[in-house]
């Protein structure tokens, strides 16, 4: 942009997404075991619904100059500037697709957005602190992973320079899912259990969540499953201190901390872990499967993409704890993870075809 001459409409567009992604970042909702941290952190809901608010304004005043772009790129009557040449009817060509990007990725924000503020004003209304935090918590994913894809797509249509905000830290993902599946693993393990060890069994888990409370990935979880943990972690220790434990209220404590722990492999729906999955099996897939001359031993490379997939899923969990290196050991895990990507319509947590319930991308 030449100095001393006002930004066009697509640049303010953009500046005033960059806005608003920035703001729901700087919002913090912390809940933790201090006395009050669930009422303090509800208190951040008007913001977000303010933010909220402000960002169906912004869509619509993307949909308002993006279509006015794309029914000037669409009139049927030929103009004197009118594309001659094949390369201005590539850029022509090229510039709808671009505009209908931006388009398509407004309406889909705008849904999400719709969705969480019903929600965020029923929690208000009901004065529900736990569903004011979590509708919060999920209405602020909900806009970054809706906003930073159409800035991104606004950016490249006015030739400025691609944000490079990282608001979905992929190592922090990984490791968040690598400790979700050793959580679950460890109650595998221990499968059905006996009145006899439930108080070994919930102590042993207790500890265990304690030391994810503490654990520098903790502020990273999604506020709905740090309230879960708070409250199962409560509900064994008030267990554990009672004068007669009774065994019945111990086997419910075991079901619904299992339950919790199963419900945590929505992780793996996470943008960042959806995409990275992605590359990394089919990758996989193609090399060791789907060549001409595939090898005998997984590469090292490969293998090692093949080891950050820790706790996406129990079977590959057992490949990669027995430290095999055929080709055919994975064969089945592989194959039947690469087929559910290429024939599903996810990307960054939408439902697979057929019906399939996938769970929330906020996890």
């Amino acid at each position: 942009m030449v100095s001393g001459q006002p930004p066009s409409s697509g640049n303010l567009l953009f500046e005033q997404v960059n806005h608003l992604v920035d703001a729901a970042m700087a919002v913090n909702l912390r809940v933790d075991d201090r006395p009050g941290s669930l009422a303090l952190a509800s208190s951040f809901a008007p913001i977000v619904l303010d933010l909220l608010t402000q960002g169906g304004v912004l869509l619509d005043s993307v949909s308002d100059h993006y279509r006015s772009i794309d029914g000037d790129a669409m009139a049927g009557e030929p103009k004197p500037s009118a594309p001659v040449s094949l390369e201005d009817i590539g850029a022509l060509i090229s510039t709808e697709i671009a505009v209908r990007e931006i388009l398509d990725l407004m309406f889909i924000a705008k849904g999400q957005l719709r969705g969480c503020i019903e929600r965020l004003l029923t929690a208000n209304r009901d004065q529900n602190l736990v569903a004011m935090v979590t509708s919060s918590d999920s209405a602020l994913n909900r806009l970054r992973r809706a906003f930073f894809p159409l800035q991104a797509a606004i950016a490249d249509f006015e030739g400025l320079p691609p944000p490079s905000r990282a608001w979905g830290d992929l190592e922090i993902s990984l490791q968040t899912r690598q400790m979700f599946g050793r959580l679950r693993r460890a109650a595998a393990a221990v499968g059905s259990v006996v009145p006899s060890s439930l108080a070994e069994v919930l102590t042993d888990f207790a500890h265990r969540l304690a030391e994810v409370r503490s654990g520098p990935l903790y502020h990273f979880l999604r506020v709905n499953d740090r309230i879960q943990m708070l409250a199962i972690g409560r509900r064994i220790a008030a267990w554990l201190c009672a004068d007669s434990p009774d065994p019945e209220v111990g086997r419910r404590l075991w079901s619904d901390l299992t339950t919790f722990l199963s419900l945590l492999v929505g992780v793996n729906y996470r943008h960042e872990l959806v995409e990275y999955d992605r590359q990394v099996i089919s990758r996989a897939y193609s090399v060791l499967y789907a060549g001409a001359s595939p090898p005998s031993v997984i590469p090292d490379d490969l293998l090692e993409g093949l080891h950050s997939l820790a706790g996406r899923e129990a079977q590959l969990d057992q490949l990669i704890e027995s430290g095999t290196r055929r080709p055919g050991d994975w064969k089945p895990a592989i194959c039947r993870a690469w087929y559910a990507m290429e024939h599903s319509d996810f990307r960054a947590g939408c439902r697979p075809r057929g019906g399939g319930s996938a769970v929330s991308p906020d996890s």
